[in-house]
């Protein structure tokens, strides 16, 4: 049964907005996230396997598209399919690492580790979708050689990363020291 029209405008609009705000979902699932992590030190440790690889993608990606990835809107501006972006969506590929960094460092009960890992692949394949979506009426590949000056704009990331594995680190000592 195909999907009425209303309906498919009211979801891509939903999905835009999401796509506008995910910052501010994926800060506050963090939140939400916070009260129940039990970080010990080998899950910090161990979480670096997924954190570092994650990192090195989005750096790769962000040397490649640059700035146009801090956009609010689901756009088209030019198709790139080279480099990292041979690969579909390479920083919501960095992204998912990052994610499966952090909740393996935050080690949640399993249920709410499943919930918050199904949340992210509802959202970020919404996204996809709207930006294949968007690709289709785009015009032909570009190539963007990889800039490292590009790359300095993923300070943002670093330092939420960081600053999210501080509040672990804290919360680790300071349950450990009761």
């Amino acid at each position: 049964m195909p999907v009425p029209i209303k309906l498919k405008t009211a979801l891509f609009t939903g999905v835009r907005h999401a796509f506008a705000h995910r910052g501010e979902i994926g800060g506050g699932t963090f939140l939400f996230l916070y009260p129940f992590a039990s970080p010990k030190r080998e899950t910090l440790l161990t979480s670096l396997f997924c954190l570092i690889p994650g990192i090195i993608i989005r750096i790769l990606a962000r040397g490649q598209i640059g700035k146009i990835s801090d956009s609010f809107e689901i756009k088209c501006q030019e198709v790139i399919r080279t480099g990292i972006f041979k690969l579909r969506h390479p920083l919501y590929l960095g992204n998912f690492f990052l994610t499966l960094g952090v909740l393996t460092a935050s080690n949640p009960p399993p249920l709410l580790f499943f919930l918050i890992v199904s949340g992210f692949f509802l959202e970020y394949t919404l996204f996809a979708i709207a930006e294949e979506k968007e690709i289709a009426g785009c015009g032909p590949a570009q190539s963007l050689k990889f800039r490292p000056k590009n790359c300095l704009w993923e300070w943002k990331t670093l330092t939420v990363v960081g600053i999210i594995y501080f509040l672990l680190f804290l919360k680790m000592k300071l349950w450990h020291s009761l």
